[in-house]
Parts: structure tokens; sequence; C-alpha cells
């Protein structure tokens, strides 16, 4: 275990469904599966299931100058991110080692970072640090919103369950936008057709 592994603060409601078999590690506090990986997998792949994520940390931040600051600290070029646009970042240490990574959307209102639940305090606390006097303010939101993870199959089918959620779409294997690519284009990578990866962000209390 790291330092920034530790047991997640709220096991998934979902752990008590008929078979769910709990997960391990730094899935746990979800069930891996509920009694048949292989049914359920073509059911996910069909669009018919969904993964509970609700183990992944949530933060925001909110604020005018937000996009600006967060581009301020991470890897990723965060200028103009459009409401409902997703990218991802990194924040570094001084010597370039990554210190986190979270998914990125914003809502017009607030962005929205999702990341691993034992390292949702420490990217708190690291970016309370850094605030200064810039208008921002940062919220550990885990414990009102969770996560759930669909294919594209099932994006409409979700989205129209739940019309308040926050989506992210996983951008690979496309370069974002202002990246540079030293491989071959985008078009030919042999992921290009797969988009499977989505996070959709449920709040609690809705």
């Amino acid at each position: 275990m790291t330092g920034h592994d530790v047991p997640p603060s709220r096991p998934s409601p979902l752990l008590a469904r008929p078979g769910a078999v709990a997960a391990g590690g730094p899935d746990a506090g979800v069930a891996a599966h509920y009694g048949e990986p292989m049914r359920e997998q073509r059911q996910l792949v069909a669009g018919r299931a969904v993964v509970d994520l609700s183990h992944l940390g949530v933060l925001s931040v909110q604020g005018p100058d937000r996009l600006t600051w967060l581009n301020t600290l991470s890897s990723q070029r965060l200028l103009g991110l459009a409401p409902g646009e997703s990218s991802e970042l990194l924040l570094l240490d001084p010597h370039g080692r990554i210190e986190h990574a979270a998914a990125v959307v914003d809502d017009g209102e607030r962005t929205w970072l999702i990341t691993e639940a034992a390292h949702a305090p420490p990217l708190a606390t690291f970016l309370e640090s850094m605030r200064f006097m810039l208008r921002v303010v940062v919220e550990d939101e885990t414990p009102a919103w969770a996560v759930l993870g669909v294919t594209a199959a099932g994006l409409d089918r979700l989205t129209h369950a739940a019309p308040s959620a926050l989506l992210w779409s996983d951008p690979w294997p496309t370069t974002a936008p202002g990246s540079a690519s030293y491989g071959a284009p985008d078009s030919e990578h042999p992921g290009s057709q797969v988009r499977f990866a989505c996070a959709v962000a449920v709040s609690y209390t809705h």
C-alpha cells in the first residue's frame, strides 16, 4: 500500500445486491462482479449495464479563476475548456513525477475532478495550499456524488434515467488539443473505433 491508499469511507450500497463479490485492493468498497462476470461484461458492452465506480473520489473547483488557475498547475491545457468538454490532468512534483491524476469536466460553473478515492483528500489539500488570493473554492464532493461507468451504447439510457448527472468521456485514444503526437495519426490507432469509457457522476441527494 502507498501513503495514499486508505479504505473507502462508505462501501457501496450495491454490495448488498444478491451475488455481489466484493473487490479488493484499490477497488475495495465496490463489487468486482455479481456472480456472472462474463454475462455481466456482455451486458455492459451492449449498453444494458453499468459499472459501480462509487469508490472513486470527486472534487469540485468553483470560482471565476478556476480554469486559468488549474491550467497553471497541471500538465494539461485547460484554458477555454467548454462546458461539458472532457479532459484529463496530471499534477507533477518539482522533479516531474506524477503526484495526482484526475479526469476533468467543467459544467460552466464548477470544474469537476474525478480521481482515486484515496487521492481525493491529499489532492484537495494540495489545491487549497495553492489558492493564494485567487477566486477559487475547492470542495471534496465524494460524500454526495457517486461515479458510474458505462459504455457509449448505454450512455443515452443512463443519462435519461439521471438527467442531472455529470458526464466525463474518456478522450483516449485521441490526441488532446494542444498536445503533440509522436506516433501514427489518431485515425490509425487500434483503439480508434472503441468508445467505451464514460463516467457519470450522480448526486446521492437527487
